[in-house]
């Protein structure tokens, strides 16, 4: 059992307002972590919920952090509003005790696509397809849609995390999320998912967007 304290905070940005599914799941997510301790840590239940709403989603990500060292949180966990997920979402990745753990969430795309990706030498990496893996696995990059993050790495990695910037290379700007990532892997902090996690995690678009919309390559050859 650990003897550190575990204070949770629940990060929500968003450009307006929130999908109906994901104010039900957060709903349950608050009431899991007020019901049951936190792994190893059976009587403290901290957590706080920080709520930011603009157009610019780099700068809401950044500020979370912000919020969480004014409020001496121990951990970040950020969550998109476009996201459905179960309800120990918080308790299964702080069970990890990863600096940086997240969800491979599938594109809002048919046929979907996995957000992780591993690296191969190219500007795009490689996809990482979850299917009917489990545990965690390292990657080089993936979407911050739902991810946790100890706090305690956030000094090693600095200010301006989440910047969007233009890729000569792909002639395309690389997304907040993916910058946080290269800062991650340039201070070697490792980035990992949890398979089992993502295949419980949706994607509301048009309709919840899941793992069983992801067409992985090496299906087909085998067909």
């Amino acid at each position: 059992m650990s003897d550190k304290e575990i204070r949770l905070a629940v990060c929500v940005p968003s450009l307006g307002d929130w999908e109906e599914q994901f104010g039900e799941c957060l709903t349950k997510l608050l009431m899991f972590c007020a019901q049951h301790p936190f792994p190893g840590h059976p009587q403290y239940r901290g957590i706080t919920l920080y709520k930011r709403r603009g157009s610019l989603i780099p700068l809401l990500r950044e500020g979370f952090f912000e919020d969480c060292k004014i409020g001496k949180d121990t951990h970040c966990l950020m969550l998109d509003c476009d996201q459905t997920f179960p309800p120990d979402t918080a308790h299964r990745l702080l069970a990890h005790e990863q600096p940086v753990v997240a969800a491979n969430v599938a594109t809002k795309v048919l046929p979907s696509a996995p957000t992780a990706r591993t690296f191969n030498g190219t500007e795009y990496g490689q996809a990482c397809y979850t299917g009917n893996k489990h545990g965690l696995e390292k990657v080089w990059r993936v979407g911050a849609a739902v991810m946790l993050v100890d706090m305690a790495v956030i000094p090693k990695l600095g200010r301006g995390l989440f910047e969007v910037v233009w890729n000569p290379a792909t002639e395309q700007y690389r997304g907040e999320d993916w910058s946080f990532c290269k800062k991650c892997q340039d201070n070697d902090v490792p980035v990992m998912i949890d398979h089992d996690l993502s295949r419980q995690v949706g994607h509301i678009g048009t309709y919840i967007y899941t793992h069983r919309d992801v067409f992985e390559p090496k299906q087909a050859k085998a067909a």
